[in-house]
């Protein structure tokens, strides 16, 4: 693991799936014990993992976040469910993690810039929708003074994904 957090980069994320202990159709259990959920049969090995040992040994990268799911593959030998774990795994400080935990639902200004020029296309589309974003940028200032880009008013404009297609006449 320490390996993988030198590789992986600052705010990279380390996406994992894992044998469950709960997975007994795939051998949860069996064969001889060499470690908590670790296992020897036959030729090989077999490491299972639980919520616990997720967070023991991916927490070593970053911030874990774990969900226990199944999963059936098309291929005959594997026709029974596998129950695993589906890992994610942010490497980033442990205070850039928290501050982002704590703002994330808070709109900065650009965001709410961003809501309020949507709000005001959508109106001045519903008044004038053969209007293209040139046009509905000029109404924008004319109405509130508020100067934006015509790349910006586009942009939302694709966001809106409300526009029909005005075909021109020959």
């Amino acid at each position: 693991m320490n390996e993988i957090k030198r590789i992986l980069k600052t705010d990279g994320i380390l996406l994992a799936r894992v044998a469950s202990v709960n997975d007994f159709n795939f051998g949860a259990g069996v064969g001889e014990e060499r470690e908590k959920n670790f296992y020897f049969e036959g030729d090989y090995t077999k490491r299972f993992f639980d919520l616990e040992d997720v967070n023991r040994y991916f927490g070593i990268i970053g911030s874990v976040e774990a969900e226990e799911t199944s999963m059936t593959r098309d291929e005959e030998e594997y026709s029974k469910s596998k129950i695993l774990y589906k890992v994610k795994v942010m490497n980033i400080s442990r205070s850039g993690y928290y501050k982002w935990l704590k703002t994330k639902d808070i709109l900065n200004q650009y965001k709410i810039n961003r809501r309020d020029l949507g709000k005001l296309i959508k109106e001045i589309h519903k008044e004038k929708p053969s209007y293209g974003y040139h046009r509905i940028n000029v109404l924008i200032k004319r109405k509130t003074g508020w100067v934006v880009s015509d790349n910006l008013v586009h942009k939302v404009c694709k966001i809106l994904k409300n526009w029909r297609r005005i075909n021109k006449i020959p």
